[in-house]
């Protein structure tokens, strides 16, 4: 039987800022990879400020490099809205990988 491994990443915010077009923003994003022991923390991009680059690029870069190590996409869970029609929570994207 097939066993897999997983991560998430949390803090992803989607919708269009209008001042500069972008199509979603980060919003202090972790990376965690799940085990029967719990979360443990895999990064939480602050090397982009070392970098000088944005957090946006940073994550995008991350989530590129996943599938290259095998990584696939299976669920994004999408943010919820208050009663203002404000971003109440942000989406989480679920990954899994076959273990070795």
């Amino acid at each position: 039987m097939q066993k897999w491994e997983h991560l998430i990443i949390t803090g992803i915010v989607t919708g269009t800022n209008t001042s500069d077009g972008t199509v979603w923003r980060t919003a202090y994003p972790r990376c965690y990879h799940m085990s029967a022991s719990g979360l443990e923390l895999v990064t939480d991009f602050q090397y982009y400020k070392q970098r000088k680059t944005t957090e946006v690029e940073v994550v995008a870069e991350f989530i590129y490099k996943l599938g290259d190590e095998g990584w696939e996409l299976v669920a994004v869970a999408a943010p919820e809205k208050n009663a203002t029609n404000q971003v109440a929570s942000y989406q989480t994207l679920y990954f899994k990988r076959p273990k070795e």
